[in-house]
Formats: structure tokens, sequence, C-alpha cells
């Protein structure tokens, strides 16, 4: 995927810039987040939503309402002492990357995917030295950061072309039919 691997470019090129912390303990602090924010935002979120929708058309609403929420999540950083301005940064990028995982997971109807990918990603970034020892937090932008906010609009722009009207009556077969089976089995 090549939001992946323009992240993981950016990635590396920070820890050139900042040094590399703990591949353990990067490795713990991205469990956390992959698993619970994709839970939280596309597991639950997303799929309550798809559950109820009655037309094709709808499926852009949440498409953009997890993204744009799971970008505004990000935002509060600053609230923990992150730089303001690569806080922002990041809401930003975390709506792009919020906008494939969202459409990942519509197209697909699989989370594994989505936390696999969120995992991948948020390791890469606590694998640097300075975000390893901020806590996680950002407190200043690299060029590797700037390469990861590429990332981030082809994140942005392939999600919008995977959820394109094209693709809405397959989206919602999909889910149809995920969500009859769930009521089957009751």
């Amino acid at each position: 995927m090549p939001v992946l691997v323009t992240h993981y470019v950016g990635s590396i090129v920070s820890w050139g810039v900042f040094g590399t912390g703990s591949v353990f303990l990067a490795l713990l602090a991205a469990f956390a987040p992959g698993f619970s924010e994709e839970v939280a935002f596309r597991g639950l979120g997303v799929a309550n939503y798809m559950r109820t929708i009655q037309s094709g058309k709808q499926i852009k609403v949440i498409f953009w309402l997890s993204s744009i929420v799971f970008g505004l999540i990000h935002a509060t950083n600053i609230f923990a002492g992150g730089d303001p301005f690569a806080c922002a940064v990041q809401a930003v990028y975390a709506t792009g990357i919020g906008m494939a995982l969202a459409a990942i997971y519509l197209r697909t109807g699989n989370l594994l995917p989505c936390i696999l990918g969120h995992m991948s990603l948020d390791f890469m970034e606590f694998m640097r030295g300075d975000i390893s020892q901020s806590g996680g937090l950002m407190m200043n932008m690299g060029v590797g950061d700037w390469i990861t906010c590429f990332a981030a609009a082809v994140g942005a722009v392939w999600g919008l072309w995977l959820i394109r009207s094209k693709y809405h009556p397959e989206i919602m077969a999909l889910w149809n039919d995920k969500w009859s089976k769930v009521d089957s089995d009751k």
C-alpha cells in the first residue's frame, strides 16, 4: 500500500534525524492506540452507522465523520504538552490516514487490516527517539514528518477513490450481508 510505504520512508528519515527508541516500548505504545482507536472509530462508529443506513449516499457521511473526528482527537495532544503546530499538523495527518482506514473498512468489513496498518504506522513513529522520549508527543517537525504528511495526502486521495459512488452498491451489499448474518445468529 503506497500510504504505508511513504509513511515508512518518512519515519526512517526521522530516525536518522532524531535517533531511535526501544523496539519493545514502541511495540507496546503502538498496540494500544492501533487497537483501541480502530475498534472505537471503525469497529463501533462506522459499523454501527452502517447498520442503520438505507442508502449508499449515506456512506460518505460516515466516511467523512469518522475521518474528521479521528483527526480532531489527535489534536488533543496539545493538552498533554505537545507543540501546537505539530499537533495541528498531526490532526490533519490523522484525518488523511483516517480516510484511508475508513475506506478500507467500508470496502472490506474487516477491522484487522485497519488495526495492523494503524499499529505499523504508530510503531514507526514511536521508534523515533524524540517521540519515545516525550511520551509519544510531537514536539517538533522534521523532514520525515513532512514526508509522512504526504503519505496522509495519498491516503486521503486513495480513500476517496475507494469509496466513490461506483462502489456504493457493493459496499451496501457487503454491510447488509454482514448485518443479516449477525441478526440471523441471534
